[in-house]
């Protein structure tokens, strides 16, 4: 027995309108959470370009994972951590677990308590300062519907990001660079290092970069793969790399809503690929707190593809039974087994193929189920004959 699983694409989901049911159905809310961190998910390269051969000024001149930064004044980046404000900022970014990153410069610093390794910029690093990029890919189902997303972020010295724009075009948001200056005119023209004074670096406190900024992504965010971008800048000096280090720290924070999950089954269980019947029925049982007559029936499809027959379908409501009965055309729902089996080439007598149901309740809030249908599979067969079942 062969067991297929038939593709579909889904509809996107729009932002849910105010309710106009008694629907009280609940979604599944996921909130996940991505820090700078050395795991490897997080990759950076040089960006400070020699303006002669066009090539960065200093490795890595490819993706490379990130390592933790040095920082003040033993490595382990208190200075950084006590002077970042506002507090409930610090708070949350700090208790997440995001530590300070840059890219890997192939100078290891010292080993510290908590088994981190830091890597200190180099002593020509400190004196140029340097420009470096940093990628982070992450995925939100492709059913998911109301994205929402809240970046906590800030450089040493300054930064300027993307979602999903390959650090091409106007950026989402900067942060901390001098006045007159921003992510077009910071580099120097001729050493295509930052320029003095492009980004601010008073010697007091507050120092701009220890200002957390709080950026709102949510409509940048998109189902499938993200790519978070960022360009983060470290000013130059005529101090040690211990005196200008290096830095960026950040907290993503992606939440959306699944559909609601409902359970089905369809009949006959057994689809002959030859029968002449003129329905397939699928049996909807819905959960706790959702009504079968707040369902939007023409909104419905199997696979994405074929509809439920806006004439022939029941809503029953009965106590704590709620079901909704729907018809389907089975001379198209044939067609989508038979063209889903032949691309891969079937001829198996008998597979399992799954099949989705999709739709909204009247508030548009969005539903899905699956379940899986035994096929009688004539396949290479088709010639020798024989009477559907």
């Amino acid at each position: 027995l062969m067991i297929l699983t038939i593709l579909y694409v889904p509809v996107a989901f729009a932002r849910r309108p105010s309710c106009v049911c008694t629907c009280v159905c609940d979604t599944t809310i996921v909130t996940e959470i991505y820090i700078s961190d050395d795991t490897g998910v997080t990759l950076a390269m040089d960006d400070a370009i020699n303006v002669t051969t066009g090539q960065p000024h200093y490795e890595p001149t490819e993706w490379q994972p990130t390592v933790y930064a040095w920082g003040s004044p033993n490595g382990s980046g208190v200075f950084w951590n006590q002077s970042l404000h506002p507090s409930d900022y610090k708070t949350e970014l700090l208790s997440s677990g995001a530590k300070w990153i840059w890219k890997p410069t192939g100078t290891p610093g010292l080993l510290l308590s908590d088994g981190r390794t830091v890597h200190n910029i180099t002593e020509e690093e400190a004196l140029t300062g340097d420009i470096v990029k940093f990628k982070r890919s992450f995925n939100i189902p492709s059913d998911a519907f109301n994205l929402n997303g809240t970046l906590l972020i800030t450089a040493d010295n300054a930064f300027y990001m993307y979602v999903n724009e390959d650090f091409t075009g106007v950026p989402f948001a900067q942060g901390n660079f001098s006045d007159g200056y921003n992510y077009t005119n910071f580099r120097d023209p001729v050493t295509g290092f930052p320029e003095e004074g492009s980004v601010e670096l008073p010697a007091t406190s507050p120092y701009p970069w220890s200002m957390i900024h709080s950026i709102d992504i949510s409509y940048e965010l998109a189902t499938g793969v993200n790519t978070l971008e960022i360009v983060a800048i470290n000013e130059n000096s005529s101090s040690t790399p211990e005196y200008n280090p290096a830095g960026v720290i950040y907290k993503l924070t992606v939440e959306y809503e699944l559909p609601v999950n409902v359970h089905v089954r369809y009949c006959p269980r057994t689809l002959n690929l030859r029968s002449r019947g003129r329905w397939i029925t699928a049996i909807v049982k819905l959960p706790k707190g959702c009504k079968a007559k707040d369902v939007n029936v023409s909104s419905i499809k199997l696979n994405g593809t074929i509809p439920a027959d806006l004439k022939r379908h029941l809503a029953l409501d009965r106590g704590r039974s709620h079901l909704l009965i729907l018809k389907f055309d089975r001379r198209a729902v044939i067609e989508l087994v038979k063209n889903s089996l032949e691309q891969i080439g079937c001829t198996k007598r008998f597979v399992k193929v799954s099949l989705t149901i999709t739709g909204n309740f009247l508030d548009g809030l969005p539903f899905y189920g699956t379940n899986r249908i035994r096929i009688h599979n004539w396949g290479s067969q088709n010639n020798q004959g024989g009477k559907p079942a």
